[in-house]
């Protein structure tokens, strides 16, 4: 397993701890009212972290193996 399948499963399952308890325990319009809405957007932004994260990792990674589209020669790059 490599560090991007294992970001992706951790965020997965804390999705799915989150929605599992958001319906066994109350209704649904119960637990959306009894939180200050910017606590939703702290738990989008954490989610969005890790997307970003994750993304970005990969695309890093890409670089430092080469890309075989492109050629560096100097200063200037072929395609």
């Amino acid at each position: 397993m490599n560090a991007v399948t294992v970001v992706l499963t951790l965020i997965g399952a804390v999705f799915l701890a989150f929605v599992i308890r958001l319906l066994s325990l109350t209704s649904i319009s119960e637990y959306v009212h009894s939180h200050p809405w910017w606590v939703y957007l702290v738990m989008i932004g954490i989610v969005a972290s890790g997307f970003f994260t994750a993304i970005h990792w990969i695309k890093d990674k890409q670089q430092e193996n080469g890309s075989p589209k492109s050629i560096s020669l100097g200063a200037k790059i072929f395609r």
